[in-house]
């Protein structure tokens, strides 16, 4: 571990911000400097509660020559603006998901950062959360050989209080559900089965949310480059919630959710898949962590733009899918990502 630290600059002091920096307030290898929001009182408030101080605008946050990485948290429409300005500037970037929300705008963001030269990452905090985690350990060892068959359930109630704001029942600021919500079930796909090759999607506005511009209730198939094949049920029109993810491989079958999972090999009994190093450190703090120490230390960031360029790939074919009525090619649709 390295002995620096590294300047942080906030962007947008909402719900993501207080979460991420409630775990990261004693993060040794990074320092608060300046925060800024366009909502004052909530720029304040999180100045006063984690030790940053205010910024005036946005461009002021990048161009503090303390600053030498910026944690981007503003709502989708807002945030991919402000990617390559920072990189530009000389900041490595961390943006929380989506990246973008095109797949050719997420691939103009990482060619930019490329050029620039600036370490950009991607928040899919997903791979470090309990039982997802689990399964890809247990993935990345090929302890199951090749997978088959992956389910994905997400689905539940209408937004509750807390996530009503404005800009996320407006499709054009939110992406829709497939943007700003599921891409963490996209990545974790990938994580699972390998790249994707194709999609087949069917979507439906169920009226259940009546602020709800868009659609709520998702259905595709995923055909994975491996041959493995996945079926998944997004959604937020549903009484009770779900969430479950069962991959059927060679040598065995696994299932989880945020909290736990198990394992089910040809022989012997289904057990209980043991926690993994990084369930030993919250996730939000394990990944700005990381984020910090790789900048630092002059390595490669481990969830890089392109890992979330694939996750708007993804949710970019599900949206074209379900248009079009029939199955669309993943890479491909901006000249392909590798």
């Amino acid at each position: 571990m390295t002995s620096k630290q590294l300047g942080i600059g906030f962007v947008a002091c909402g719900g993501i911000a207080n979460c991420i920096m409630g775990e990261c307030a004693d993060l040794e290898v990074a320092r608060p400097v300046v925060a800024f929001d366009i909502d004052k009182e909530a720029e304040s408030k999180f100045c006063r509660k984690f030790g940053f101080e205010s910024a005036p605008t946005f461009e002021a946050v990048i161009e503090n020559d303390e600053v030498d990485a910026v944690i981007l948290a503003a709502p989708p429409y807002a945030r991919q603006e402000q990617i390559v300005p920072a990189a530009r500037a000389g900041k490595a970037v961390f943006s929380e998901k989506p990246l973008a929300l095109s797949s050719a705008e997420a691939k103009r963001v990482v060619d930019a950062c490329k050029q620039a030269g600036a370490p950009l990452m991607v928040g899919q905090v997903l791979r470090y959360i309990g039982g997802f985690a689990r399964m890809i350990d247990v993935m990345k060892k090929g302890e199951l050989g090749r997978p088959l068959a992956l389910e994905l359930h997400r689905y539940g109630e209408p937004f509750p209080a807390v996530y009503r704001q404005t800009w996320r029942f407006d499709k054009d600021l939110s992406g829709g559900l497939m943007f700003e919500i599921h891409v963490h079930e996209l990545d974790l796909a990938r994580q699972l089965c390998g790249n994707p090759s194709s999609v087949f999607a069917r979507m439906r506005r169920t009226g259940i949310d009546s602020e709800l511009a868009y659609e709520d209730l998702i259905m595709g198939v995923v055909e994975f480059e491996n041959g493995a094949i996945g079926e998944t049920h997004f959604g937020l029109a549903a009484a009770k919630g779900e969430t479950r993810t069962v991959l059927i491989c060679e040598g065995g079958v696994m299932s989880g959710n945020s909290e736990k999972a198990t394992i089910k090999r040809w022989s012997g009994e289904e057990v209980e898949i043991p926690q993994v190093e990084c369930e030993r450190e919250p996730p939000f703090r394990r990944e700005i962590r990381l984020f910090a120490e790789a900048v630092l230390e002059g390595k490669p960031v481990p969830i890089p733009g392109e890992e979330g360029l694939w996750s708007v790939l993804m949710a970019e074919s599900f949206e074209r899918s379900a248009k079009l009525g029939q199955p669309v090619m993943v890479n491909g649709l901006v000249g392909g990502v590798s």
